[in-house]
């Protein structure tokens, strides 16, 4: 599945203290929250290409009946050749995780292989943002979430949009980054649609790979100075 994870501004819940008084004061450090959305949702996907189908159908009743004969044999020879695919591909995998079991691999692990999930996540320094920390503190939520539930078959990409900025905040961006890969095992791919330069691009570095837009600013590493 193709996961994008967002963080959103986790609300502020009244303390134990103040339900008991009847006063709304918050919690001094609410949680952090989520929002995922499945971006390739198989039935979501069929509904919206059934939708195109009607939209360009064409009438073939003008064709000869030759013509029309000839076209439905072909469509369905399609058809069968792609369920009959679909089947080897099934057999392929039964008989994958039989001799995996029969040799003794792990069933969790096994399961995640069969379902690799791919994580999409932004970190963009540009938007305004006034919690404390800005992007690092939301790249920062993003990694604890994925330590606790992504496995080493799954993928992040991390979008990123930034110039650059502070050495210090950069740094603890890319080494979230490389903790992912060290701790996980997770593959990340970096990518850029418009810009990751000096310390942005510090962070794309540490990823498995960077795929980058044709004009995108990639680079422009600066130096330090005291």
């Amino acid at each position: 599945g193709l996961i994008r994870a967002r963080t959103v501004a986790a609300k502020k819940r009244p303390s134990p203290l103040a339900q008991l008084l009847g006063g709304d004061a918050p919690d001094e450090a609410p949680g952090a929250a989520f929002t995922f959305t499945l971006l390739n949702d198989d039935a979501r996907l069929r509904r919206s290409k059934t939708v195109l189908d009607e939209l360009v159908s064409v009438n073939h009743d003008a064709l000869p009946e030759a013509t029309r004969t000839r076209l439905k044999k072909a469509a369905d020879d399609a058809s069968k050749s792609k369920k009959d695919r679909a089947k080897e591909a099934l057999d392929r995998h039964a008989t994958f995780v039989a001799e995996q079991l029969d040799a003794g691999a792990d069933a969790v692990d096994l399961t995640a292989e069969l379902r690799p999930r791919v994580f999409v996540a932004d970190f963009d320094t540009t938007r305004k943002d006034k919690r404390p920390g800005g992007a690092v503190a939301r790249l920062e939520e993003v990694v604890g979430l994925l330590e606790a539930a992504a496995t080493r078959h799954d993928e992040l990409v991390l979008r990123i949009k930034s110039p650059g900025g502070a050495v210090s905040d950069f740094g603890l961006a890319a080494s979230l980054v490389a903790r992912l890969r060290k701790t996980v095992g997770l593959k990340i791919t970096a990518t850029v649609d418009v810009v990751a330069a000096s310390g942005g691009y510090m962070v794309a570095c540490v990823a498995d790979r960077v795929v980058a837009a044709p004009f995108a600013f990639v680079g422009s590493v600066g130096v330090v100075s005291l």
